[in-house]
């Protein structure tokens, strides 16, 4: 960070990146909080010698042990006070001649949570918003999980055998699997072998993922004792007192809750009429129902089933939002345009797309984006938020409308006249579409635009250059704790 980015960020709140101490002659006690904090969530900047002068307001206060301060907190991260190891340089940055110290804190990978300190895993922390959180036993279990070399599914359960397997589940299963490919050597086995080969037995006792996908209903219960599935169909007013007209509750085995979810979803997408190549067959398998297919293979596949989330997805009139407990592991830009992939339940996951249930490992979301796109609708808006460890994939069925009709739906009536008016008529599809996304979240990243649009963070830069040419919007404050001016009265 550099005095000018310092600057602007002064005139800004504390947010998730960012923390004002005022430290002038020594460290605060608090500030290990933050670094847990840094460290378990997406990193940020520990600033000293800002003071607040007000409710969010800040000035440089200056640091006055400069030498003693920089060497107490470097020396105490590489010493013993957490965990692990941590570093960190200090920049100091002169502000009218009160000296600035900053540090930047850099998250940890996966494998190296739960960060805490005073030999104490209470100590763990998490960042949200412009606080540091302390975790609880569910939220440190997890991050425990997620460190693991061994995978939550492949976890063998030695209180549960063959008897506790619903055998109509493997055998429609098997069926499945013979049609997607008639000669797979799996095939040739008994279902007890067949379920080893799988990955759902190991030593003749289920393993979590064998329980969770071709288990009894009542033997799931008796370990996962919060596994269901919720779909509700939502009101058409918002505002009514009405919480939902129609809501299915499934807690079969994952097979044939994915089997029966599908069919009640089915009801509620667009799926155009198309005919095979014979004239005479209906084809189903258009873009909208691959995508919707995809998206409730996705909730469950990476749900994190030792979590007491229920996932849900809702039916609205314009839209279907699927929220699952368990965020994801990756960036949104790395699940789509690196085909990165940290699969939750590799057991889970591999089963499904064995049977065809799935894209390959990586390409699930990308796939999402393109075909409900390809389907005439916005690209689905996908939100991970990992603090709160949920994860969201929403599916607009409503179709886009002309630039500017969707500034005046969307970005609002007074935006919509002043800038439609002015050049909404030239304005591409895609910079409508950020638009009404800065207008949402004025400090959203181009990361997290180029997921949301569809288009690759280059192609996001390059349109907000046009559209800041154009004097629609505008920047306010660095790259990182900034913020986006849509702008009315130009």
């Amino acid at each position: 960070m550099n005095k000018k980015e310092l600057v602007e960020r002064i005139r800004l709140p504390e947010w998730s990146d960012i923390e004002f101490k005022e430290a002038r002659t020594s460290l605060p006690k608090n500030i290990w909080q933050t670094v847990s904090a840094f460290s378990n969530t997406d990193g940020g900047y520990i600033i000293l010698g800002i003071k607040e002068t007000a409710k969010d307001r800040y000035e440089a206060a200056g640091v006055e042990s400069v030498d003693k301060i920089q060497n107490d907190f470097v020396t105490t991260l590489r010493g013993e006070k957490f965990n692990i190891q941590l570093s960190s340089r200090g920049d100091l940055i002169d502000m009218g001649g009160k000296l600035i110290l900053v540090f930047k804190i850099s998250p940890m990978p996966r494998q190296a949570k739960p960060v805490y300190f005073n030999n104490d895993i209470r100590n763990t922390y998490i960042r949200m918003g412009s606080t540091d959180q302390r975790c609880g036993k569910g939220e440190i279990e997890r991050m425990l999980r997620e460190a693991s070399e061994q995978t939550s599914d492949s976890l063998i359960l030695n209180e549960y055998d063959a008897s506790h397997v619903d055998s109509d589940t493997v055998t429609g299963y098997r069926r499945y699997l013979e049609v997607a490919e008639k000669s797979h050597h799996f095939l040739e086995f008994n279902d007890t072998v067949f379920l080893t080969k799988i990955g759902a037995l190991k030593d003749n006792r289920l393993t979590v993922a064998g329980l969770l996908l071709f288990g009894k209903e009542e033997s799931i219960f008796s370990r996962f004792p919060a596994f269901e599935l919720s779909i509700y169909r939502m009101p058409e007013n918002p505002d009514s007192e009405t919480r939902w007209l129609d809501r299915k509750i499934y807690n079969r085995n994952i097979i044939q809750t994915y089997i029966d979810g599908l069919a009640y979803l089915k009801q509620f997408i667009p799926i155009p009429f198309m005919m095979a190549s014979d004239g005479i067959t209906r084809v189903e398998m258009v873009p909208s129902y691959i995508t919707i297919r995809e998206a409730l293979a996705n909730l469950l596949m990476h749900r994190d089933y030792f979590d007491t989330g229920i996932p849900a997805v809702r039916i609205y009139q314009d839209r279907i939002v699927f929220r699952n407990p368990g965020a994801s592991l990756l960036s949104i830009n790395e699940m789509i345009y690196e085909a990165e992939t940290i699969p939750r339940n590799p057991v889970i996951a591999r089963a499904f797309r064995l049977i065809g249930w799935a894209e390959t490992a990586g390409s699930g979301m990308l796939k999402m984006q393109k075909n409900w796109q390809e389907a005439g609708f916005p690209a689905p808006v996908i939100r991970n938020n990992q603090p709160r460890y949920w994860f969201t994939l929403e599916l607009e069925m409503k179709k886009p409308a002309v630039a500017g009709d969707v500034l005046r739906d969307k970005v609002g009536d007074k935006v919509g006249d002043k800038v439609g008016d002015k050049v909404g008529d030239r304005l591409t599809e895609n910079q409508v579409s950020i638009l009404n996304l800065l207008k949402n979240n004025p400090q959203i990243s181009a990361k997290q635009l180029a997921s949301q649009v569809g288009i690759s963070q280059r192609k996001i830069e390059e349109n907000l250059a046009k559209l800041k040419n154009k004097g629609v919007i505008d920047r306010i404050g660095p790259a990182k704790g900034g913020r986006w001016v849509v702008k009315v009265n130009k």
